[in-house]
């Protein structure tokens, strides 16, 4: 009988050996699709790899029928494509409140009537400063980052002196983060979230039993050749976003040259390549060129979509752009006519429908 209670101390101590879950915070912003210096795709994309996770927990809201609409742009364009590359699985751990706003402003409205209005200006005014040179993504991952949100809202907590609104949000947040780790016992879970919700998420799930809470440092430096490595082709046509917006800062002239030179040779993106071509000349005032651009794209046939979005109908912005580039040149009247003709089309989509109308009821206010 010796031999049995010898294997039943030995399976006991196994037990108590089993793996903790490894748990790391990787901290984005939700703009990386930009491509700012020091942040981009290709930095998360060599992050996670490092990482080498076996689930993620991401900022989508968990227990809706689409959680995905709701998730910032770096997860829907590049951790859910990484992971789903991967076949790496994605928990959704966020939650939707859609009186947040609101409940922001009655904050506000709060600390003015309070007396603490100019406190939580200057905390804002303050915090915002230190963040400002929190841009890279080491920078955003490492101790001092996460501790500078960390402090900003303990002091803002302060002033207001009860539970803040983003408390309450980020409560939310850790149950179901909590509950994904007790489900995933012994795995390695990659919290990739928001770098402002980082601290309240880590300092939560290093309480719980059988975690170990991995540091950032282990998975740094990153080298330029890692990110050239890990950049596709793709992320300079999703960076060309901006133009979407008609203007550019002058000193990104340049950087949006060299991103639409990366997407000329492209047989794939040669569609959107003409597109964004005649966004950013019509932005800088070469009007012919960007109609000649706008009508490479619109002489395209109706099955050809945008691989920007994979749904707009390229033929269809590129006659909408060149009217509006048209209408530039003070041809109203052609401009008007080529929208009239478009917006006959059966196949318009309801978008770009919309779209056209609008422009066209601003052409006819202008006689």
């Amino acid at each position: 009988m010796r031999w049995i209670g010898a294997l039943l101390i030995s399976l006991t101590h196994g037990a108590v050996q089993d793996p903790p879950t490894e748990v790391v915070f990787v901290g984005t912003h939700h703009f990386i699709t930009d491509m700012p210096a020091g942040f981009t795709p290709g930095h998360l994309r060599v992050l996670l790899t490092k990482i080498n996770p076996s689930l993620l927990a991401v900022e989508a809201p968990a227990g809706v029928k689409n959680p995905w609409e709701f998730a910032p742009l770096e997860l829907q364009w590049v951790t859910k494509p990484w992971a789903e590359s991967r076949k790496i699985p994605l928990a959704p751990v966020g939650w939707t409140d859609p009186w947040y706003s609101f409940k922001l402003q009655t904050m506000a409205a709060e600390l003015q009537k309070a007396g603490n209005g100019e406190a939580y200006q200057r905390l804002e005014a303050q915090s915002q400063g230190e963040l400002s040179s929190v841009t890279s993504c080491e920078a955003v991952n490492g101790e001092r980052g996460i501790d500078l949100w960390r402090q900003y809202h303990l002091k803002l907590h302060d002033i207001y002196g009860k539970e803040t609104p983003w408390e309450a949000w980020n409560g939310k947040i850790v149950e179901n983060l909590k509950s994904l780790i007790r489900d995933n016992r012994g795995r390695r879970v990659a919290i990739v979230y928001g770098a402002a919700h980082g601290y309240f998420l880590l300092d939560a799930v290093a309480k719980e039993e059988r975690v170990k809470v991995l540091s950032y440092s282990s998975f740094f430096p990153i080298s330029p050749k890692e990110v050239v490595d890990q950049t596709a082709p793709k992320d300079h046509l999703l960076a060309l976003r901006m133009l979407n917006f008609g203007g550019l800062p002058p000193d990104k002239i340049e950087e949006f040259e060299k991103r639409l030179d990366v997407v000329k040779g492209l047989k794939e993106y040669s569609g959107d390549y003409d597109l964004f071509t005649g966004k950013f000349l019509l932005i800088k005032g070469d009007l012919e060129g960007a109609l000649i651009a706008f009508r490479k794209a619109a002489a395209l046939g109706d099955e050809t979509l945008s691989a920007f979005d994979g749904v707009s109908r390229l033929n269809e912005a590129g006659e909408i752009y060149g009217a509006i580039a048209l209408g530039r040149q003070g041809k109203a009247k052609e401009a008007q006519d080529q929208l009239k003709t478009v917006l006959k089309k059966e196949s318009i989509s309801a978008p770009m429908k919309q779209w056209a109308q609008q422009i066209l009821k601003e052409l006819e206010a202008k006689k």
